[in-house]
């Protein structure tokens, strides 16, 4: 029993890798590119896309772009606590984490954190 699909083609050390492939999508901000999709991202990691596309899968459950917005939203939120923040709107800090598209961000958002940015700008505020 494999607790994994793809888990087979993976070495364990591009596994143990992951982490640091995760680290430094963070350090270096490559989410913030809207644009970035699997083969760009590969390419600035210098890993091969198949291998990136099944460790995303394999070891975060998710897929690329789920992983992508995770960052953006880790960044928005950031953004969002940060003085500077008065001086744009939701969407304006989004589109500096590196989404495009309201509908894009909302959906995400939603789906990560269970609340609209509104609700989780208001919390925050509230503490």
């Amino acid at each position: 029993r494999r607790p994994f699909r793809t888990a087979h083609h993976l070495t364990q050390q591009a596994i143990r890798n992951f982490p640091q492939i995760k680290e430094k999508i963070r350090e270096r901000e490559l989410f913030i590119n809207p644009k970035l999709n699997l083969r760009s991202l590969a390419k600035d990691l210098d890993v091969k896309e198949k291998e990136l596309s099944r460790l995303i899968n394999a070891c975060g459950n998710i897929n690329f772009y789920q992983l992508i917005n995770e960052f953006r939203i880790e960044k928005f939120k950031q953004l969002l606590e940060s003085p500077k923040a008065s001086q744009f709107t939701l969407l304006g800090l989004a589109i500096k984490s590196g989404f495009s598209s309201k509908s894009t961000f909302y959906t995400a958002f939603k789906k990560l954190e269970g609340m609209s940015p509104k609700q989780y700008e208001k919390s925050i505020k509230k503490s």
